[in-house]
């Protein structure tokens, strides 16, 4: 089957599942139709007729490119329309990715081995069932997947403690020394916290999606905070162990196809290494098909409301590279449960 009949089954599927009358329409009216629906779903406009015939045609090259990556992904993910479907790849990678991100690592410690309760070793885990991850977000157009990865994994461990927090992202983008709306590492977003002795809410300190020239010099009444952070080792088995006993971990990735990306496990192996994402942790299985569960920045519309799951065994996308988390110290009297089955 060739690339454009492909391409035509997906718009049909997507058009039925649309409830659109279908009849004797061509490929090109199939097109359009698909076009008007991406429209009313993510709530696109444009400033004039242009402009909307620009952005059509862009929308017809990425599902020619969605088409042919859904050929290669041997079905275990769905590529097709999401609510980047009229964007260029350079204004993906402008918008939503951080470049540069795979360049080199600064002098980071290593986890302390003995920290805490023995690993555990389990084929499935998802934080999400235990209520301590909290909500999708969307880091709009600042990259600042860095800062949102950071502040989850902060939200997670607290939240495994019995304490749920929504951290501001926004203290994180403004008083970082290294980092901002131009890309970062999880790590500038620990250091932060470190400095101001903590964060804020995200209600006293809301995101606003640009970084601001002032910068609180300690947050004022800290939400939530962190004792240290570390650098874990870069071996898929034990980032597994680690997430299952203590909690989710960030990690840098070299960019699968997600501009296309719909649901389903990726395993398509071309990761960009001049575009990186950081994600979060928050589960993985390794059952049949074996998986990471990662927390996405680019809201609820995308992907698995918010989440992609990304082939777990081979380092896909260079996963292990820079696993990182926070150290949060807990009260002896703390019972250490195990991440959900």
């Amino acid at each position: 089957m060739d690339t454009v009949t492909i391409l035509f089954h997906l718009l049909l599927l997507s058009l039925i599942s649309s409830s659109l009358q279908l009849c004797d329409l061509s490929r090109a009216q199939v097109m359009e139709e698909m076009f008007k629906d991406f429209m009313v779903k993510f709530n696109k406009s444009y400033q004039d007729t242009e402009e909307q015939a620009w952005r059509f045609q862009i929308f017809k090259e990425n599902m020619k490119e969605a088409s042919r990556l859904q050929a290669q992904e041997l079905g275990t993910a769905k590529y097709g329309v999401t609510k980047f479907s009229d964007l260029t790849d350079k204004e993906f990678s402008r918008f939503h990715l951080n470049p540069g991100l795979m360049q080199g690592l600064p002098s980071i410690k290593e986890a302390n081995w003995n920290h805490g309760a023995s690993l555990y070793h389990q084929e499935f885990c998802d934080w999400r069932k235990r209520g301590v991850v909290s909500k999708v977000k969307d880091q709009g157009y600042c990259r600042s997947c860095w800062a949102f990865a950071a502040a989850s994994n902060i939200e997670s461990l607290w939240g495994i403690m019995g304490y749920p927090k929504n951290v501001s992202v926004q203290e994180l983008i403004d008083c970082s020394k290294c980092a901002d709306c131009n890309g970062g590492y999880s790590w500038d977003a620990f250091l932060t916290v470190l400095n101001q002795s903590g964060l804020m809410s995200e209600e006293d300190y809301p995101y606003k999606g640009k970084k601001n020239k002032l910068c609180p010099k300690k947050a004022k009444h800290p939400e939530a905070w962190i004792h240290d952070f570390a650098m874990l080792d870069k071996d898929e088995t034990y980032m597994a162990s680690w997430v299952a006993s203590k909690g989710p971990i960030t990690v840098t990735i070299q960019l699968p196809p997600l501009k296309h990306y719909q649901d389903g496990v990726v395993r398509n192996r071309e990761c960009s290494p001049n575009a990186a994402h950081v994600v979060l942790i928050v589960g993985f299985s390794g059952k049949r098909i074996p998986y990471w569960i990662l927390k996405n920045s680019w809201g609820r519309d995308w992907g698995e409301k918010g989440y992609l799951r990304l082939y777990r065994g081979s380092n896909t996308c260079d996963i292990t590279r820079y696993p990182v988390t926070a150290i949060v110290e807990k009260n002896p009297k703390h019972i250490n449960y195990p991440c959900p089955y």
